[in-house]
């Protein structure tokens, strides 16, 4: 079971991603995982709105992110390492079924979630 230990800390959270994962996302999803860096770096920043889901898989913890971009929106999916290291997976457009729920559930930004306190 999750223990939802995904957090952010303006400062000290830094983002990464496996650069040998670069083409492949590029290629599959149209998205370059650089661009999911920028964009998970100006969430914390910025406070804007996304819906997040915490689950396991690969024996991992894993989140899920929908947020807008670029006149569009998009699902991320990222995971925390040690020392406040979040590391991207992925970044594709969002499905239809996930635009769908992301309409009709605003984003709300929960600060005392997102700085772990």
């Amino acid at each position: 079971m999750c223990d939802q230990n995904v957090r952010f800390i303006p400062g000290v959270t830094s983002v990464e991603y496996d650069p040998e994962k670069e083409d492949t996302n590029i290629a599959k999803h149209g998205y370059s995982l650089s661009c999911a860096v920028d964009l998970i770096e100006a969430w914390i920043l910025l406070q804007q709105g996304a819906l997040w889901q915490v689950y396991e898989r690969n024996e991992e913890e894993r989140f899920s992110m929908l947020t807008e971009y670029q006149d569009g929106l998009v699902h991320l999916t990222a995971t925390m390492r040690d020392n406040d290291v979040v590391r991207v997976i992925s970044m594709r457009d969002a499905s239809r079924t996930e635009r769908q729920e992301y309409e009709e559930t605003p984003p709300q930004v929960d600060l005392k979630a997102l700085l772990g306190c």
